[in-house]
């Protein structure tokens, strides 16, 4: 395992827990499932935002 970046990994473990999360929400309460989309739309856009490089 080279240059493992424990930011990112972290990161990525917050995404999945909280689409984990959001998953259970949407199941156990089938109204709000508009608004538990658009938070899982955000944490993934935001997870794939860092990922991408920033150039300078």
């Amino acid at each position: 395992m080279e240059n493992v970046n424990f930011r990112e990994l972290i990161l990525g473990l917050v995404v999945v827990i909280s689409l984990l999360g959001l998953i259970g929400f949407s199941i156990i309460d089938t109204n709000s499932r508009p608004a538990f989309l658009d938070v899982a739309k955000v944490s993934i856009g935001a997870f794939i935002g860092y990922l991408i490089p920033n150039n300078k």
